[in-house]
């Protein structure tokens, strides 16, 4: 997929939303948060499920408080 098709999955406006979002909120650089981003909605697109555009990308980061656990595997 070229960068050009991304615009038809979803908008700029939104993708520079959501950048700065990933930005302020889980600490990406803008480099980064703009390649995640690229390839979530790649990721999506090729998946076939939903059909362009997106009305919305969720993005759930793990945290404690949603009862994220590590879990060590013994050797």
């Amino acid at each position: 997929m070229e960068i050009k098709h991304l615009k038809i999955w979803y908008s700029w406006e939104k993708q520079e939303q959501m950048i700065d979002r990933l930005v302020g909120k889980v600490g990406l650089t803008r480099v980064r948060a703009t390649c995640f981003l690229r390839l979530w909605i790649y990721a999506i697109a090729n998946e076939g499920q939903v059909k362009p555009p997106l009305s919305k990308i969720w993005v759930k980061t793990p945290s404690f408080e949603d009862g994220f656990k590590l879990q060590w595997k013994k050797r």
